[in-house]
């Protein structure tokens, strides 16, 4: 799968500004319930959660480009 790029009007507009607060929500919830007594498959569940909304946050970052 290629990778997505934001361009900087897409990662300063008002929606991506929106679903940022959203994810940061969840990470916060998600830590939490890691921070409680999970099942192993809870805790997996909830992980995998985290390693998808980090991913998704980090769309967000300018592109590094190498000179």
């Amino acid at each position: 799968m290629e990778p997505i790029e934001l361009s900087d009007a897409e990662r300063f507009s008002t929606l991506w500004i929106k679903l940022e607060q959203y994810m940061d929500g969840r990470i916060e919830i998600a830590r939490a319930q890691l921070e409680g007594s999970l099942s192993l498959d809870d805790t997996n569940r909830v992980r995998g959660r985290l390693v998808e909304l980090r991913e998704l946050k980090k769309l967000g970052d300018p592109p590094q480009r190498i000179p």
